[in-house]
């Protein structure tokens, strides 16, 4: 679902600093430019992997990552409101009540003085996009936090899950001050460069993937009083726009089958008049879908009928 995600297709090898967008279906979410890595880039430019402007690290996968400046302000005091940013659109809107899984693998840069307690992932429906500024983004919460990160030697993988509420298309990776003001964290055992106080981060390897389970759906109707004034008199198969061949078997409190529902006979019972055979008590419902990949998931639970 992350086009590119490992940062290895580009319409030019980068030559320069600030040229994210040199790598395809990425671009800046504000007016600060992070910076594209490729072993391609000629060397001594400050891009060229592995030995990049801020230090040394080789990519995880294959041979481009990006850098990240997370903060960043000069040693006089001076704030540069320094919060650059990377930004996707995913292959595909997040289906509401999916589950997903998003991780990446990310290093501290050898410079670094600082590492920072919200550097993280944002899945969003609307596009963060502060063209002409450097500042965070403190009206969202990302769904991957990466907080006091260390490691500048390895890569470390992260991950996190999340349930999606519906339409998420953007993918951003940054700053994000959701809870205040960043909290700094000196890194002592690193070589600063002149002039900056900085917490810069490199990223590889982003995926997001689809981990749905009906666990993650809204509960089902568990009541319903067939006694037709119009308030929970039947019992309605419950039909989602990402699932397929919805099918509903009640069973009665002793396992017999007293009901199959499906798209042609979505309802229980079929006239609450005549079906005198639906007695009060509880009964038991197996919910059964498909997903579009062809997985076949299942749901259990109880109805209880009063009449």
């Amino acid at each position: 679902m992350v086009p590119n995600g490992s940062f290895e297709d580009h319409s030019n090898c980068p030559f320069l600093q600030d040229q994210v967008t040199y790598c395809n279906f990425w671009q800046e979410a504000n007016g600060c430019t992070a910076d594209y890595v490729c072993t391609c880039s000629p060397s001594g430019n400050g891009v060229n992997s592995p030995f990049y402007w801020m230090g040394y690290q080789e990519a995880f996968h294959g041979s481009c990552y990006m850098g990240i400046g997370a903060y960043g302000d000069m040693e006089d005091g001076i704030d540069l409101l320094l919060t650059e940013s990377i930004q996707t659109e995913l292959t595909d809107s997040l289906l509401a009540f999916h589950k997903y899984r998003i991780s990446l693998f990310v290093s501290l840069c050898n410079s670094s003085e600082f590492t920072i307690d919200n550097f993280g992932v944002l899945v969003s429906e609307t596009r963060p996009n502060k063209p002409f500024e450097c500042d965070t983004f403190s009206a969202y919460h990302p769904q991957l936090v990466v907080s006091y990160l260390t490691d500048t030697m390895n890569w470390v993988k992260q991950e996190a899950e999340f349930v999606a509420q519906g339409g998420e298309k953007w993918l951003t990776i940054s700053r994000f001050d959701f809870n205040g003001p960043s909290q700094l964290a000196a890194v002592s055992t690193n070589t600063p460069v002149p002039f900056l106080n900085y917490a810069y981060y490199l990223v590889d390897s982003v995926t997001l993937i689809d981990i749905t389970d009906l666990e993650n759906l809204p509960d089902f109707q568990n009541v319903i009083s067939p006694n037709n004034d119009g308030i929970n008199d039947v019992f309605i198969l419950p039909e989602y726009e990402f699932l397929f061949q919805e099918n509903v078997v009640i069973y009665s409190r002793w396992g017999n089958e007293v009901a199959v529902l499906n798209s042609n006979n979505p309802f229980w019972p079929e006239n609450t008049f005549t079906d005198q055979n639906v007695h009060s008590g509880t009964y038991f419902y197996v919910f059964s879908a498909s997903t579009k990949e062809g997985k076949i998931i299942y749901k259990k639970g109880t109805l209880s009928v009063f009449r």
